[in-house]
């Protein structure tokens, strides 16, 4: 995301960058978790910006999660209206089919991965699971991320499991919809994001909406099968966060 903006900014473009709900800086200004399919917080984003910036176009960009978050946005385009200001997205590595994605993410090959994003996510749940109380408890038995969906990010959003959620939440209900430009990034290896969701999804037939397979790269050049130096440095660098914070 560094590297993208300063991409952008060097070519004379605006760019802010936004945290999910919850995450990071945002978890004082936030109440419960994202999901997968919030849009509203999308939404109120390019509201926010309409006001700062009027008439102004916008282009919102998602890695991985971000990216599922953008493609719902554009697909929802068709149904709810388009927002004034959205001029286009585009998507990197990002998980089409959520409940294909958990399975993969929970697979043996992910497994150090999966324990390190476990971590991660129960972490950032504590800036806003009250200490002390029956949901604080649970948080610290969950060891997938099914089971934190399930427990924690299903409930908080009205769905009635991490089942229901992935169903309802994933873009693939309305991939069909997208009506606004759309780039959609992903590469052959991702170890994380199955490729076959891909080609499952059904993209609407429009010029200005495309989808881009790269050969090899792994997740936003992550991870992958036979990874690249940059790859190896920040798959070793996430390793060594997660144990030093253990």
């Amino acid at each position: 995301m560094h590297l993208c903006a300063a991409g952008l900014l060097a070519q004379g473009y605006g760019v802010v960058r936004l945290n999910l709900r919850g995450v990071g800086p945002s978890a004082a200004y936030s109440r419960g978790p994202y999901h997968a399919g919030l849009t509203q917080d999308l939404r109120d984003v390019l509201s926010g910006l309409a006001v700062r910036f009027p008439k102004r176009p916008v282009a919102m960009i998602g890695f991985s999660l971000g990216g599922h978050m953008v493609l719902r946005l554009a697909g929802e385009a068709g149904q709810k209206g388009k927002p004034d200001t959205l001029a286009g997205v585009m998507s990197v590595c990002a998980p089409v089919d959520l409940h294909a994605t958990q399975s993969r993410i929970a697979a043996p090959r992910n497994r150090i991965y999966h324990a390190a994003l476990m971590h991660w996510m129960k972490r950032d749940a504590r800036s806003w699971v009250a200490c002390g109380t029956p949901l604080a408890d649970k948080l610290e038995t969950l060891r997938t991320v099914r089971d934190f969906d399930d427990a924690l990010v299903a409930p908080a959003h009205g769905f009635e499991g991490a089942e229901d959620y992935y169903r309802r939440a994933s873009m693939q209900t309305v991939a069909s919809e997208i009506c606004i430009p759309t780039l959609v990034l992903h590469s052959n290896d991702d170890p994380w994001i199955p490729l076959q969701s891909y080609h499952a999804t059904q993209w609407p037939k429009r010029p200005d909406v495309t989808v881009m397979i790269a050969r090899g790269g792994g997740h936003v050049a992550f991870m992958a099968a036979m990874p690249n130096a940059l790859g190896m440095w920040t798959w070793l660098a996430s390793i060594w966060q997660y144990w030093a914070e253990n």
